[in-house]
């Protein structure tokens, strides 16, 4: 073996030392401010709770707006069109619907409804009824 390959080999030993002691670092050393052995954060920042959040990852509904959409609950989080679609309704119902409404979610129409939106309530009422006017002729 000649000096030079000696030298690459000695050069690599060290490399080596040296990255098992940050590895061992890393792995024993809790520091237990949130900071792992590198001096950055490992934890994600989390997002402040929605306060129009109910828990279930959908529209808060108030008290007269859950009782105006009845047993409709499941629906809260579809849009207007998506729910009168999904409850049998057609495109000509969805046509019914004010076109301001129709992208709005349905917990929102019905907290709109609660209010006395005589737009937001007609919409619910098409919702509720989609199947039977779909079936109209």
């Amino acid at each position: 073996m000649n000096n030079a390959q000696e030298n690459a080999i000695a050069a690599a030993e060290e490399v080596r030392k040296a990255t098992n002691a940050i590895l061992a670092k890393s792995k024993g050393n809790d520091r237990g401010n949130g900071q792992n052995a590198f001096g950055s954060s490992s934890q994600v920042a989390s997002t402040p709770p929605d306060p129009d959040d109910d828990g279930d990852g959908g529209i808060k509904l108030t008290g007269k707006g859950k009782r105006s959409l009845g047993n409709l609950t499941n629906l809260k989080d579809k849009t207007v069109a998506d729910a009168i679609r999904s409850r049998g309704g057609t495109g000509s119902n969805v046509n019914k619907v004010e076109s301001y409404l129709r992208n709005e979610k349905v917990g929102e129409i019905a907290n709109r409804a609660a209010r006395g939106d005589p737009d937001a309530v007609t919409a619910l009422k098409l919702i509720k009824d989609a199947k039977r006017l779909s079936q109209k002729r």
